[in-house]
């Protein structure tokens, strides 16, 4: 009888540790093989830049004084070194639907164009919420070295209110990859 009862308890031992064990066995194995419902990639869509820098130190022209850009806000802005003709409208455009679609998180960003060349600056008077600036050659090539990417002839950058560029795009990102950069940082941040 003593024989059989410790057999039982030995089975409810092994059971016991086998009902524990297998889950543990079992998601070892499925991380392991990487099912493609595991998520893997970062959670940024656009490049994110390892040397922050800040957007004071690139001696920025603006095309007129705004007394919006005393405050705060995140900065979504297309850098350009090539005259502005239809593809400027179609970045303008795209900036305006992205910052618009932010919702009431829309007041929080600040959107505009920095080209090289006066010249080169959009006519897009209409737009009183874009800012514009103009950024010397020299300074540009600069701002390409401190940040260790590659001279880019467009692209899309995001600064934080404090100033700090943190992520870029290029130019022929998608929107909703913008988009949902942005969004994810503003909901995040408490800054702006």
């Amino acid at each position: 009888m003593k024989k059989k009862q410790s057999w039982h308890s030995f089975l409810t031992l092994v059971l016991l540790f086998v009902l524990f064990l297998t889950p543990l066995i079992a998601a070892v194995i499925l991380y392991t093989r990487k099912p493609h419902w595991l998520h893997h990639k970062t959670v940024n869509k656009g490049h994110l830049l390892l040397t922050p820098l800040n957007l004071s130190q690139l001696k920025l022209i603006p095309a007129q004084q705004n007394p919006e850009l005393e405050k705060p806000a995140w900065f979504l802005f297309f850098l350009t070194q090539t005259p502005c003709r239809h593809s400027c409208q179609k970045h303008l455009y795209h900036l305006r639907q992205i910052t618009h679609a932010l919702g009431k998180n829309r007041y929080r960003v600040h959107y505009g164009f920095i080209v090289t060349n006066r010249l080169f600056r959009p006519s897009l008077n209409k737009d009183s919420n874009l800012f514009q600036y103009t950024i010397i050659k020299k300074e540009l090539d600069h701002f390409f070295s401190t940040l260790k990417i590659k001279p880019l002839t467009d692209a899309y950058f995001i600064a934080d209110p404090l100033g700090k560029i943190i992520l870029y795009f290029l130019s022929d990102a998608q929107d909703k990859d913008i988009y949902d950069d942005l969004n994810r940082l503003l909901n995040v941040s408490t800054l702006g």
